[in-house]
This record gives C-alpha cells, structure tokens and sequence, in this order.
C-alpha cells in the first residue's frame, strides 16, 4: 500500500519513470537515469509544495498557504533528491 499525502504527488511516480527511461536511453546506465528521474521528480516537488496566495471568499482577504504533497510523510522534492544521490551512487561505482 503506498501512503501518500494529496493526489498530485502521484504525479512522481511517471515522472520518475520517465525520466529514468529517458536517462538509460541517453546515457546507456543507471547512473543517468536516476539523475534525469531525481531532477526531475525535485522540481516537481518544489513546484507543486510551493507557497501559493489564495483568497478567503467570506472576506475577501488574501491568504498564503502551503500544499503538502508527499510519499510516507516526505515531501516529493526530498525524493527526488534521494533519487539524485542514488544517481550520483552509482555514478561513483561505475553501474
């Protein structure tokens, strides 16, 4: 059972795997495609848990809030940097 927090962190799950599919393609190894997915799933998560200026339709004020969107209570850019340093891993061992 995955455990996530809001429906747009699916979003990461084709992002990674694209990405990963695009990077082994280009790259022939690994390493690249988890950099490519690891990038790409981070700013993915940076984009969508950003601040963001909504407005209260009782009062008409401005507010700013965060969305939390998240796998097992991470949110979804430190996934993808975990995905960047498991590229970066592998790089390193040659795989």
């Amino acid at each position: 059972m995955i455990i996530f927090n809001g429906w747009k962190s699916l979003l990461a799950i084709p992002v990674l795997l694209l990405g990963a599919v695009v990077g082994l393609l280009a790259t022939r190894g690994l390493a690249g495609g988890l950099l490519l997915g690891g990038v790409l799933v981070a700013a993915l998560g940076f984009y969508l848990n950003r601040w963001q200026t909504h407005e209260d339709p009782a009062t008409g004020a401005s507010m700013r809030r965060r969305e939390r969107q998240g796998f097992f209570w991470i949110p979804v850019q430190f996934w993808g940097l975990v995905f960047v340093a498991l590229g970066i891993f592998a790089l390193v061992r040659g795989i």
